[in-house]
């Protein structure tokens, strides 16, 4: 991958190519950085003739997303669309999210900062539940059973308790290997919480009113083998339909390969190309 990395403060910056008015911003996942996740390389190749294309590397980035929140990420990402579009002046802004980058995505249209750019097109690839993925995990349970009792606080109201702003420590390690403060464990895996996008036992009501912020149109790509996925196919199918259903603006496309995508290269950019280009 050929590009430049630009520095847009102490803490966020971006690797990016081209020079159209045209951006496609890839947005990584929980511990991704600006180059590890392999199919971002294949759709940066593809794409960079036509497109300016951008990695933002965030506050979050790698192994520091225990410290910060969705909600910080948004900010970043708020920040680097500034810049790039106060730069270059661009008419198409096209969002492509992976894993917990379809949450900051859809954070970033429920904070309204969506109408402050010329963005067209949105794609989530690998939308998955952290606390559907987590929801039979021992330790994960018992952390919460202690939350409940340390900060005297039922689990159904973290969302709107002050444990959201928490700064102390969790007990549990995210992967049995990554610290979190108390409020990215609240964000993760309560119930509604901020990043609580996808769970299976979220109502249709419930889903129709989050997605309502959706006014252009997203595409859900969904991995029929995302390892990630702790329930049934017939579940995921039903959630699946019951997303679709949740506001016209969304589409579907669902690929045969992991939470990666790392089989299917050149079937997913034209997955992407043609949403993008129709």
């Amino acid at each position: 991958m050929e590009g430049k990395i630009f520095q847009i403060n102490e803490q966020v910056s971006i690797f990016i190519k081209g020079k159209s008015t045209k951006l496609i911003m890839l947005i990584g996942g929980l511990g991704d950085l600006l180059f590890n996740i392999k199919y971002f390389q294949y759709l940066w190749n593809k794409f960079n003739e036509n497109y300016m294309i951008c990695i933002p590397n965030m506050r979050s980035s790698g192994n520091s997303f225990g410290s910060f929140t969705i909600w910080n990420d948004v900010e970043d990402i708020n920040e680097i669309l500034s810049y790039i579009y106060n730069k270059n002046k661009l008419d198409e802004i096209y969002l492509l999210g992976h894993s917990t980058g379809c949450q900051d995505i859809l954070c970033l249209f429920k904070k309204g900062i969506n109408k402050q750019f010329p963005i067209k097109k949105c794609i989530l690839q690998g939308p998955i539940s952290d606390r559907d993925y987590l929801n039979k995990d021992e330790k994960l349970l018992n952390e919460i059973k202690r939350i409940e009792k340390e900060y005297n606080v039922l689990y159904e109201n973290w969302n709107n308790s002050e444990l959201k702003n928490s700064m102390d420590v969790s007990k549990y390690l995210y992967d049995n290997k990554y610290p979190l403060l108390v409020r990215r464990f609240v964000s993760l895996y309560s119930k509604l919480g901020d990043e609580d996008w996808f769970s299976y036992d979220i109502s249709q009501e419930t889903l129709k009113s989050m997605y309502s912020i959706i006014d252009i149109p997203f595409l859900f790509v969904f991995s029929l083998n995302d390892q990630y996925i702790n329930y049934s196919h017939d579940e995921y199918k039903k959630l699946i339909e019951r997303i679709k259903n949740s506001n016209d603006f969304i589409n579907i496309n669902i690929i045969n390969d992991n939470h990666f995508i790392e089989n299917s290269f050149d079937k997913f950019y034209n997955i992407v190309n043609n949403f993008i280009s129709k």
